[in-house]
């Protein structure tokens, strides 16, 4: 599995048309495996890492929740396809 000590040190992405920040590294309360916590626009999304390299995508705007699962090839891979994802919904920041 994708060690979250070896990740790089990311806190922004860059090249979408909203502010995208790292806010918390952090191991699942649920099972243990790797998470994210960004914010992306408006929206807490949260990225989990499966042990088998699956990825889920959580978005949160408080009164709706959405979620994607993907085939991911690690987190940097997640966190792309999470904004990529997220770029697709009409946002204000």
């Amino acid at each position: 599995m994708d060690d979250p000590n070896n990740w790089p040190e990311t806190t922004t992405l860059e090249g979408y048309p909203f502010h995208c920040e790292l806010i918390e590294e952090r191991a699942s309360e649920d099972c243990g495996c790797p998470e994210e916590l960004w914010i992306m626009g408006s929206l807490e999304v949260t990225l989990h890492l499966e042990e088998d390299g699956r990825g889920h995508v959580i978005a949160d705007a408080g009164d709706w929740e959405g979620d994607l699962f993907i085939e991911c090839s690690g987190i940097e891979d997640l966190r792309t396809h999470a904004a990529d994802w997220i770029n697709t919904f009409p946002l204000e920041e």
